[in-house]
């Protein structure tokens, strides 16, 4: 975890002073955001069985292109996750798992960032890139019904079969504010996974490998001086 979180910060630096070399302004600052998140399950039998509320907050830091484009990087810390329901052996019996994941990450997100005219103390924008996600840890919610029984419902750790990173596309836009010598930011991103973050394989079928996609919608206010 240090050694991730020392290579983000060189790369952020490193780019700050290369800007800066150029004479080119940028700012720093932190931010909020409540999520909602799902999984997007690609296993045959597989069903996507609800989303869960999560919440991040980081640092984030704006470097100034040319005007009205800037590139954003920041560190954030992610709680993410969603509901997978399938057939799954526990303990020598077979039945139907519902598995609620509780996930965090450790992001670092690179996006450029398309400004408006300013329309007063205001401007509105969009932007897009790619994050860089780090497993920090990984829970679950289990309820296992098996075929002749009384349900089952248990808390495990599963860091071990959640993969360590996760890459995913950001998409967003929103609007920001001239506070005197500070800018206000609020807008919505949608994070969209692009490779599968399950490892292992099914244990009542041993031809079926656990897959699947997380994504995220999150709505965040952050301040910039």
């Amino acid at each position: 975890m240090k050694k991730i979180i020392a290579v983000g910060l060189l790369l952020i630096f490193g780019l700050c002073s290369s800007i800066h070399a150029q004479n080119k302004p940028f700012v720093f600052g932190f931010k909020i955001a409540p999520n909602t998140s799902w999984m997007k399950p690609d296993t045959k039998g597989y069903e996507s069985n609800g989303a869960k509320t999560g919440f991040s907050w980081g640092l984030m830091a704006e470097f100034h292109l040319m005007e009205n484009y800037k590139v954003n990087s920041g560190l954030n810390i992610i709680t993410n996750g969603g509901t997978i329901r399938y057939n799954e052996s526990v303990n020598g019996q077979t039945g139907e798992l519902n598995r609620k994941y509780n996930l965090k990450y450790f992001q670092i997100p690179l996006t450029l960032k398309m400004k408006t005219n300013d329309f007063g103390n205001k401007a509105f924008y969009g932007l897009f890139g790619f994050g860089a996600n780090f497993l920090l840890s990984a829970k679950a919610d289990d309820q296992f019904l098996p075929g002749n029984g009384p349900v089952v419902t248990e808390k495990n750790d599963i860091k071990s079969d959640i993969k360590s990173s996760r890459i995913s596309l950001i998409i967003g836009a929103g609007m920001e504010y001239e506070l005197g010598g500070a800018k206000m930011v609020t807008g919505i991103n949608f994070d969209n996974g692009i490779i599968d973050i399950l490892k292992g394989q099914n244990l009542a079928d041993p031809n079926l490998q656990h897959k699947s996609i997380n994504n995220f919608l999150e709505v965040y206010i952050g301040i910039l001086f």
